[in-house]
């Protein structure tokens, strides 16, 4: 019998201390994640087009100003005939959601134009604001070129490989980790 949880205990340790970073031979941590989780901001891509952005960009307004950004006006335009959403910076017009633009186009568009918008308040600081995840899942980080380039070798794959969205579908910039 203690034969038999032995031959069951070891392998769920091992399983436990690969979850954990830890090797099983020589029980040292693995190297460390370079994205500082704790200062990653919720963003939402649904929130963001459907009108929900400026509401968002305040939210993280003083991120921006703590990683060295200079927030400028931000405004939001909806149509109420057309049920466009289109968003204006310096001078810009991003058309966001609406009209003729699909849902998952919108949640799309949403994500790389508030990330557009944000980073252009961030040249000249020494970081760059990068998605995580998307959708509802949608995050952001502020990242050095140093941390972006560690998180992309640490993190090759999957959600928690930072990337900056563009509009460009099915993926939006998303790292395709499809076969």
């Amino acid at each position: 019998m203690a034969r038999l949880i032995l031959l069951i205990t070891v392998p769920i340790m091992l399983a436990l201390a690969g979850l954990f970073g830890a090797t099983a031979a020589s029980g040292q941590q693995s190297a460390a994640d370079p994205i500082p989780y704790e200062e990653v901001v919720s963003l939402d891509a649904e929130r963001l087009a459907e009108g929900g952005m400026i509401e968002v960009y305040d939210e993280i307004e003083p991120v921006i100003v703590s990683h060295g950004g200079r927030p400028d006006t931000v405004q939001a335009h909806s149509d109420e005939t057309s049920g466009r959403y289109s968003i204006e910076h310096r001078g810009i017009t991003y058309p966001v959601s609406g009209g003729d633009i699909s849902v998952a186009q919108g949640w799309g568009n949403a994500a790389a134009v508030f990330f557009e918008i944000v980073n252009r308040q961030m040249e000249g600081s020494g970081y760059r604001f990068y998605a995580l995840n998307h959708g509802n899942d949608l995050q952001g980080v502020f990242l050095t070129d140093k941390q972006y380039a560690a998180a992309r070798v640490f993190h090759r794959k999957g959600a928690d490989t930072p990337f900056l969205p563009t509009r460009e579908p099915p993926m939006f910039g998303m790292p395709d980790d499809r076969p």
